[in-house]
């Protein structure tokens, strides 16, 4: 059976190498449990930056492997109080560019369960509006009380389509913030896109993929980033991965005849 290794996990990983390599044994007494307990969850907790302080807390406290193992195993512990239904996550890059991201979360959302998360990608991304696409999402039908997965909608417009740098950075943030503050299912995280939106997948999958169980371009065309970016692409870097590709030989804008393997 196939197994995904994901960030979290290679962290973990990392983690209990070093836990092998620096703890030394001696006769002192073991510090509190609890201590040891909340300085784990700290560093579970705590983003991808400040994560080494956060692991050598841990070293310094001489902890019993077994202990740190199974704390680590279990994970992070996750608020009964997040922010549940649509909320609004902006990310602001180096440039000084906001980008809008709608975020939905279940109305239901248990922190003891993982989730699954779907990231959209919408079409039609030459618009001066940043916040059209945001806007026209239903935020008040009924539906949403039924849906048991975690949503997320960045937006895209002239100034930062699918395809520039801007949107992986803004894309991976919103990724991150969301892993830390609700309980993921880090095996089921997928990215859709439809129109310009599944170009971008084409163009993000190129070398943006660990977080990702699946891709889903629909309508997209990997013809058009040889135009609209001068990124080196990397045929070789799709291989291994999970796609279902769409689209149709009546489309007048994007031609299929790049997508039809032959």
């Amino acid at each position: 059976m196939y197994y995904k290794i994901t960030q979290e996990m290679f962290k973990i990983n990392i983690l209990f190498a070093l836990i092998v390599l620096n703890i030394q044994y001696s006769s002192a007494q073991a510090p509190d449990s609890s201590i040891i307990d909340q300085t784990i969850n700290n560093f579970l907790q705590t983003n991808n930056r400040d994560k080494e302080k956060a692991r050598n807390k841990i070293i310094k406290l001489n902890p019993d492997f077994n202990n740190v193992y199974n704390r680590l195993k279990q994970g992070k512990n996750y608020s009964n109080e997040a922010v549940k239904g649509f909320f609004e996550h902006n990310f602001i890059n180096n440039a000084g560019v906001e980008h809008p991201n709608l975020v939905f979360i279940p109305y239901k959302y248990d922190p003891n369960k993982k989730y699954q998360v779907k990231i959209f990608l919408h079409g039609a991304v030459s618009v001066w509006d940043m916040r059209r696409w945001v806007s026209t999402i239903n935020r008040t039908d009924t539906v949403w009380n039924s849906i048991n997965t975690i949503n997320l909608y960045p937006a895209s417009w002239t100034k930062s389509k699918w395809w520039n740098y801007s949107q992986y950075e803004n894309i991976s943030k919103l990724l991150e913030y969301i892993k830390l503050n609700y309980n993921v299912d880090e095996n089921d995280i997928s990215i859709t896109g439809i129109s310009d939106g599944g170009t971008g997948i084409y163009y993000l999958s190129n070398f943006y993929q660990t977080p990702f169980s699946y891709f889903l371009p629909y309508i997209g065309s990997m013809e058009t980033l040889l135009y609209v970016t001068n990124k080196q692409f990397y045929l070789k870097n799709y291989q291994n991965l999970s796609f279902l590709i769409v689209n149709s030989r009546k489309d007048d804008i994007f031609n299929i005849d790049f997508v039809v393997p032959t």
